[in-house]
């Protein structure tokens, strides 16, 4: 689940909230707080050995044979890659639209 708060299917709900929380948020804090937060998945990921990340059912959240997040190794990518992607088609999108370079 993306919060407590929120499911999957309202993720528009949880961006707006998120955009309100942010808004006046100076750009250089939410940088320097998302190089933090890398810097901290980075550091997880290289004390983990590749049985640890990539075994199916290593953990013991990843029971589930049919899950499809039952090796470690694939959260980071699915829940951390898509969605900026995402984010930057958006901010491309924006961009094209308000006349920037």
């Amino acid at each position: 689940m993306p919060t407590a708060d929120y499911k999957w299917n309202q993720l528009a709900e949880l961006n707006a909230e998120i955009h309100e929380r942010f808004a006046e948020t100076p750009l250089a804090t939410i940088e320097s707080q998302f190089a933090e937060v890398h810097d901290e998945l980075v550091q997880l990921i290289d004390q983990l050995s590749d049985d640890e990340l990539f075994t199916k059912q290593h953990h013991r959240f990843t029971d589930s044979p049919i899950h499809r997040f039952n090796r470690f190794g694939h959260l980071p990518q699915r829940r951390n890659s898509r969605p900026h992607r995402s984010a930057r088609r958006h901010i491309v999108k924006w961009w094209k639209n308000h006349g920037a370079p």
